[in-house]
């Protein structure tokens, strides 16, 4: 029997998950882990500009102001490929490893933004979380308490773009301090010529500063909760403008999160778009059929492995690692994998002939130091024909991915009567955090042990080769798989003496953003320079395969050819 153990995913709100809004100001002085600069991109030259600033609020959303995402002359949203987003920036001229960019799938504005100044953009992918990159909190719309913020202190972040137009190089906080309703009214009246609404707050810059470092779409930050633990941080709202008054008074006018909320939670949760993995779930699963009351699907009554879990081979038809077809023509497996000596050339499967792969992709955040996003798309030269013998298993994502149930794990195992190791496949059953930290190693736990991992516990890891191993969830009454997770590597803690060893498995549903992207990249929009997709040159038979880590560090980044090199 095994153990399956996963770190579930920050939440933004208060009040299902406190550990988001986690800041020590003090400690890391202005690098705020929820701020995001918004760069727009010149459709003419391709140059990028920062022009304005917006908040996470969940692994995908950035919260922004309309004004920030429309176009001026038209009042109409502006294209998804007009942004470019980097999250842990915080210095223009000094570019870190814990920097990471995403670029927009989505543009929502809010249907009435003339008085409502709130738009969310959502990432093509997921972000990596914490420590430097995390969501901020949201407090729901009743909570009296927390919106009353007059005469406390809140912070706002930018780079100063309100005040001259052009960014600043560093990335700045300041705290300010939020008027009363009748002084804000006054200063509404008099510089703006109407009564703030209750949707507005107003706030001046304490200690007679008449600093400016915000930009439109800065978060308004309040730290909330105070007590040992520091204190966790929530978003208030959002800087609109900037106004200076005859006495030369400097007030900043803020949108009051408080009415957005519902609208807010309604985009976070909106299930009104299926996923294209889903369509094709279904798609999938139309075509199962059962013979005797057995799915023709299940594979091998000897072994139980599914005719969907494919052998990788290279070059000289060696068996290499495996994977797992998730479209006529996609395979799932590890990055590793496809860093092997030996590269996959060649993909088999159940009742079918030997295929070509025409290309192969790790993921873009794939640490080989601790396994984070440990994942790869293979594209087969020529596609297969979907039978109900064979056909490609389900991803699963945050609906359906569903841990606490048991999976079925199938994973390299070598026998004593042979040299040659095969998959085999065993049910394995879901135990708790406890069980998981109790047997895992500190240095794992404390660097390695992530959100976007599970943990899986059997004594039949210790001979095994564990990167891309499937764990699937079964539902034998639809004869349909669900992929859950790809196997990283596997460990083991010598301290607890001799016990059974413990592989690391990425997640599927957290990496979901970009697998949809590279498998069904036609359903996405186009975006020159930008395709992850890339096909085998004609030497790639010779073992060298595209990866975009590469193609960053030689072409993007050609300043970091010497750390590049010594990752490859």
């Amino acid at each position: 029997m095994g153990v399956l153990i996963s770190v579930d995913a920050l939440l933004p709100s208060l009040d299902v998950d406190f550990e988001c809004g986690v800041y020590d100001h003090e400690g890391w002085n202005d690098e705020w882990p929820w701020s995001v600069a918004i760069f727009h991109r010149n459709p003419n030259t391709g140059a990028s500009t920062l022009t304005c600033s917006g908040t996470l609020i969940s692994l995908k959303h950035v919260l922004t102001t309309a004004e920030c995402v429309v176009n001026r002359t038209t009042g109409k949203p502006l294209p998804e490929d007009a942004f470019e987003l980097h999250f842990g920036l915080y210095h223009l001229d000094q570019r870190n490893v814990n920097e990471q960019v995403r670029y927009v799938s989505e543009v929502h504005v809010h249907p009435e933004y003339s008085v409502n100044n709130v738009a969310i953009l959502v990432t093509n992918w997921t972000v990596r979380s914490p420590p430097y990159v995390s969501q901020i909190c949201i407090v729901p719309e009743n909570n009296a308490e927390f919106w009353n913020l007059e005469g406390k202190r809140v912070y706002v972040t930018g780079w100063q773009t309100v005040e001259t137009g052009n960014p600043n190089n560093d990335h700045q906080s300041w705290s300010i301090h939020i008027l009363g309703r009748e002084a804000c009214d006054e200063v509404s009246s008099s510089l703006l010529g109407n009564k703030s609404t209750p949707g507005h707050y107003c706030s001046d810059y304490p200690y007679e500063d008449d600093l400016s470092i915000a930009d439109r779409g800065s978060g308004l930050y309040h730290r909330y909760l105070e007590g040992p633990l520091l204190g966790i941080w929530v978003l208030a709202g959002m800087v609109s403008s900037e106004v200076k008054g005859n006495d030369t008074d400097r007030y900043t006018m803020i949108v009051s999160l408080q009415p957005y909320i519902k609208w807010i939670d309604g985009i976070l949760t909106d299930r009104r778009t299926r996923r294209i993995s889903e369509r094709e779930c279904d798609r999938f699963n139309s075509m199962s059929r059962k013979a005797s009351g057995v799915c023709e699907n299940a594979g091998s009554t000897i072994d139980g492995n599914p005719p969907h879990v494919v052998k990788l081979l290279n070059e000289n038809l060696k068996f290499v690692c495996l994977g797992v077809l998730v479209e006529e023509s996609h395979i799932l497996t590890s990055c590793q994998c496809t860093r092997h000596p030996h590269r996959p050339t060649k993909a088999e499967m159940s009742n079918h002939s030997v295929l070509d792969v025409s290309g192969i992709i790790c993921h873009p955040d794939y640490n080989p130091e601790n396994f984070y996003s440990d994942v790869a798309v293979l594209k087969l030269a020529t596609p297969i024909q979907v039978t109900s013998q064979l056909i490609p298993a389900c991803l699963a994502n945050a609906r359906t991915e569903k841990l606490k149930d048991a999976m079925l794990q199938t994973l390299l195992v070598r026998s004593l009567d042979s040299k040659k190791p095969s998959p085999q496949s065993k049910y394995e059953y879901i135990g708790t955090d406890e069980e998981c930290d109790k047997i895992l190693p500190p240095h794992y736990k404390d660097q390695f042990f992530t959100p976007n991992q599970a943990c899986v516990i059997s004594p039949r890891l210790e001979a095994d080769q564990f990167n891309g191993s499937i764990v699937q969830s079964v539902d034998s009454r639809a004869c349909s798989f669900t992929v859950v997770g790809i196997g990283s590597s596997a460990v083991d803690n010598s301290d607890l003496g001799s016990i059974p060893n413990i592989g690391i498995v990425n997640r599927v549903a957290l990496a979901l953003d970009w697998i949809e992207e590279v498998v069904w990249e036609e359903e996405y929009p186009t975006r020159p320079n930008w395709t992850l997709v890339e096909k085998m040159s004609a030497g790639a038979a010779a073992g060298r395969v595209y990866d975009p880590l590469e193609h960053l560090c030689y072409v993007v980044f050609p300043l970091l050819v010497m750390n590049c090199l010594l990752i490859f």
